[in-house]
């Protein structure tokens, strides 16, 4: 998965927007980073469609731009110009802001559940603690800042991401096997 997705060279701080990619269903919250966008001002794109995408953009102001679903070389190209991926989910596993991380992109989310076990915060996602627009526009700006000072090494990040590639994952499982039964 991480091998599909380009390195861009262009520094996140010369980047023009940020990105989400998810289904636009109540459950994913994305309302909660528009009405944040539409107070901060600052570009959004979202990716994706579903049931709630009619609400979602009836509540966007202008810095905000819907460009639905996307196959993956779709968002590739999205991606070289995203500065950070926006993840407000309350979610199990999300494989997108692992996408992102190996596109060297920092990822933004709820820090919730198992989301905790596939970042380094820090170093490749932030986190806002509570699902709530004040919460996350303050700690967005906060991180927003880290980024304008080129806090982020996008090695690492994609150093990260690399640790979910499939060969990895049946390397780990074949290990794990072995372990148990032989």
């Amino acid at each position: 998965m991480t091998d599909r997705f380009d390195i861009w060279e262009r520094p996140l701080k010369e980047r023009e927007y940020y990105a989400i990619v998810s289904a636009l269903t109540e459950f994913k919250r994305v309302d909660l980073a528009v009405k944040a966008f539409n107070d901060l001002g600052l570009k959004l794109v979202v990716i994706g469609a579903w049931d709630q995408e009619e609400y979602l953009k009836s509540i966007a102001r202008e810095n905000i731009e819907f460009v639905g679903y996307k196959v993956t070389d779709q968002i590739n190209e999205i991606y070289k110009n995203a500065r950070w991926f926006v993840f407000p989910v309350k979610e199990d596993f999300g494989i997108a802001p692992v996408e992102a991380m190996s596109a060297w992109i920092p990822v933004f989310g709820l820090k919730m559940w198992w989301l905790l076990e596939t970042v380094v915060e820090g170093v490749t996602w932030e986190f806002f603690d509570f699902d709530d627009v004040g919460e996350f526009k303050t700690k967005f700006i906060d991180f927003h800042n880290r980024i304008e000072e080129g806090f982020y090494d996008r090695e690492k990040i994609r150093l990260h991401a690399e640790q979910f590639r499939k060969e990895v994952f049946f390397d780990k499982l074949e290990k794990f096997i072995e372990s148990k039964f032989y």
